[in-house]
């Protein structure tokens, strides 16, 4: 499969607008089915989670060089792309963000 953020914010914003899928069925992709922990597990084809307080529901994937997460915050309709052309490029550029969102909210 051959993406680019375009998609996956136009993937996000019609899927939970029902455009793709009818209500029933996004609750059913959306219900976690596997928990991991308390917070975040993986529905049926989706990963579910909390950013703060909201919930947030992501799709990942990988092969020989190329790699991506895609999440998406309903509630404040965050959409967040990180795609790679390295197979796990896509996990060095979240642990350099990861670490300043933690620095700066540590200043906070």
């Amino acid at each position: 499969m051959y993406t680019n953020a375009h998609d996956l914010h136009n993937f996000w914003t019609r899927l939970f607008s029902f455009k793709i899928i009818e209500k029933e069925n996004l609750q059913n992709l959306t219900n976690q089915e596997n928990p991991f922990d308390d917070i975040s597990g993986y529905g049926m084809g989706i990963y579910t989670g909390k950013y703060r307080e909201y919930n947030c529901f992501s799709a990942t994937g990988a092969d020989a060089g190329v790699g991506f997460i895609s999440q998406y915050i309903p509630k404040t309709q965050t959409i967040i792309n990180i795609l790679s052309n390295h197979t796990e490029g896509n996990k060095g550029i979240i642990n350099f963000f990861t670490a300043r969102v933690k620095m700066v909210s540590s200043r906070l």
